[in-house]
């Protein structure tokens, strides 16, 4: 790593040493053609200004330029990073609970009517035993592009940790048992998708999900409360038989 900033910190002094030196020879060369007789102060001073005002706008577009963007493609890349599982290329927790306590604000203010769906794979160990982590890992990937294609685009899908996902659904439109309804079909979609056979490296892996549900009526709420409510949720349909959505 050291030897990597040493060789960038040299490039970048070549790099603004070339430009000078490549402008103040072309400017001595333009000097030497001045139709007047200069006393020695003031071509210093003309030649000062001429360097300072070519070679600037060189050193920050050739130079500068590059540090910014890498600079801001670093950040860019160290905020993905802190709000993205790094496997499945979801949001993860952290990123779930900013979003949710954005939601629940807009939500209180608006009696917007919402719902978290958190799902849990049923005999994921068993996968990982029989055909390994590596196979596990595919699968969670795959799990996630299914979660995806089940549900819409403004919905948010996470991975939380381990086998087990998080989506927030923004908005269900229509009275309570019309909302609870919907909600429902949507969780009923997901686990239709997840029971499909996946083809993982001519492995054929057939896996089923638990979800739990919670509603969420337009009311300020305690994040933590909530989460707990969905877990709850969820292992009640595990209790309940697997592969099911259950309502907390």
């Amino acid at each position: 790593m050291n030897i990597m900033k040493q060789t960038q910190k040299k490039r970048v002094v070549t790099k603004i040493a070339l430009i000078i030196l490549v402008i103040e020879f072309l400017v001595m060369i333009l000097l030497s053609y001045f139709p007047y007789e200069l006393s020695l102060f003031a071509e210093a001073s003309l030649d000062v200004i001429l360097l300072t005002s070519f070679s600037t706008p060189l050193i920050y577009f050739f130079v500068i330029q590059g540090f910014i963007a890498s600079r801001d493609e670093a950040i860019a890349e160290m905020s993905e990073l802190a709000h993205t599982d790094h496997l499945t290329k979801l949001a993860n927790r952290r990123m779930l609970v900013s979003h949710l306590d954005s939601f629940l604000a807009h939500s209180a203010r608006h009696q917007i009517c919402g719902a978290l769906i958190q799902i849990d794979l049923d005999g994921f160990k068993a996968v990982n035993d029989t055909y390994g982590h590596d196979i596990g890992d595919l699968v969670l990937i795959d799990v996630g592009k299914r979660m995806k294609q089940a549900t819409r685009a403004e919905d948010f899908i996470s991975r939380i940790g381990g086998d087990e996902f998080i989506i927030l659904i923004p908005q269900v439109e229509g009275a309570t048992p019309m909302t609870d309804k919907k909600i429902m079909l949507i969780a009923d979609k997901i686990l239709v998708r997840l029971k499909e056979p996946m083809l993982i490296k001519d492995n054929s892996i057939h896996i089923s999900a638990s979800i739990g549900i919670r509603m969420l009526r337009g009311t300020q709420a305690n994040i933590d409360s909530l989460m707990k409510d969905v877990d709850s949720a969820m292992y009640r349909a595990k209790q309940a038989g697997k592969g099911q959505a259950v309502i907390y």
